[in-house]
């Protein structure tokens, strides 16, 4: 007896569910997951059961959201088709990959350019210089969200990686560990390295973690400890030779500080006061001259920066006498080489702010 012969329906599609052909046979296949089920399965109660199963939150799904999916499938199938008929390495395709991503990591540009802007445009200057023959083959380059996203993954573990492999064959390195709060309140842990490279001292950037609650000198070790012992980074404490530190008493609490929990792990540590918090300490008191001028320059960049006029004077000025800066800088006393660069700006513009306060009247 004959088994009774099933053809897909367009209404499969409701389930999730396209058609493809394997050696003339049509098999349902999911635009989800992209499993292909036996000729069998091609009956709506079966597929139905396979989307409740294995999506069931795609159940309610209006069917144009699974005609997109089946588009992006059949674009798929198109590209392994055009993939098979290439004759170049597949090498050369995922190093450019990599590079769009190491360079659109380094621009701190969203992952989505690649496939929006910057394919399109190596393609069609490729039709224009070389033709249409090595503008194919730059359309095979993944570019991809996902894909760039994947690969700047990939390029930051391996440059962890890297990292961990020479500090651990220097022997021992220190740490300078540093809390600050970002413009979106959050409270960022940032912790630098120091170890003998094979030249010369090196240093990097070791890890960058977000403090989710408080920000105590046990939350900070916690953070630390747990980077120090995880599969891939296996660091000893007892190798940590130095640890520079703000002077926050969170750091250097004699009971709960960071620094504490540090040399209970290695009592041997050597600690050391951060040199840039030093030179902050020291320009809070100024001499009565220099904080003099300093107070007369706080109040004339305020007195431009905080009126919108003033602004747009001052930076049309500049713009008529070719001047490189256009703006003045705040001073915020909790940044710690504010002070200088504002007075910097303010001095590199003085004859640009002569001229302001002539026309403004002001002197």
């Amino acid at each position: 007896m004959s088994s009774r012969k099933r053809v897909y329906s367009e209404v499969f599609l409701e389930l999730g569910f396209t058609c493809i052909v394997d050696k003339g046979i049509q098999k349902p296949q999911c635009v989800v997951c992209n499993a292909i089920l036996c000729k069998e399965s091609m009956k709506g109660s079966k597929l139905k059961d396979h989307l409740i199963r294995k999506h069931k939150t795609l159940h309610s799904k209006p069917v144009d959201y699974f005609r997109r999916l089946e588009g992006g499938l059949k674009r798929q199938r198109l590209d392994s088709v055009n993939l098979e008929n290439v004759t170049y390495d597949q090498r050369d395709a995922t190093k450019s990959s990599l590079q769009v991503a190491w360079m659109t990591a380094r621009a701190r540009k969203p992952h989505n350019i690649g496939e929006e802007l910057i394919k399109p445009a190596a393609v069609s200057m490729a039709e224009i210089m070389c033709g249409t023959n090595q503008a194919d083959r730059l359309k095979l380059v993944p570019l991809s969200n996902n894909t760039i996203k994947r690969r700047i993954h990939e390029l930051s573990n391996d440059i962890k990686d890297q990292l961990i492999s020479q500090v651990k064959n220097s022997g021992i390195f220190a740490i300078q560990v540093g809390e600050t709060t970002d413009v979106a309140s959050d409270a960022q842990l940032m912790v630098y390295i120091r170890y003998k490279g094979e030249k010369e001292i090196e240093e990097d950037l070791l890890m960058c973690s977000p403090l989710e609650t408080t920000t105590k000198g046990v939350d900070v070790f916690r953070k630390v400890d747990a980077f120090f012992n995880e599969p891939d980074v296996q660091l000893d404490w007892k190798s940590c030779i130095g640890v520079t530190t703000d002077g926050a008493p969170s750091m250097l609490g004699v009971n709960s500080g960071f620094l504490a929990y540090v040399k209970k792990e290695n009592p041997s540590v050597l600690a050391t006061h951060c040199i840039i918090h030093r030179q902050a300490l020291a320009v809070k008191s100024l001499q009565p001259d220099l904080e003099e001028v300093m107070c007369d320059v706080l109040k004339m960049v305020n007195y431009i920066k905080s009126g919108a006029l003033n602004s747009r004077l001052f930076s049309s000025l500049c713009g008529e006498i070719d001047s490189g800066h256009h703006c003045l800088l705040y001073y915020a006393p909790t940044r710690w080489l504010s002070r200088g660069n504002v007075l910097n700006k303010y001095f590199s513009s003085k004859l640009r702010l002569k001229c302001f306060w002539t026309i403004r009247g002001t002197i």
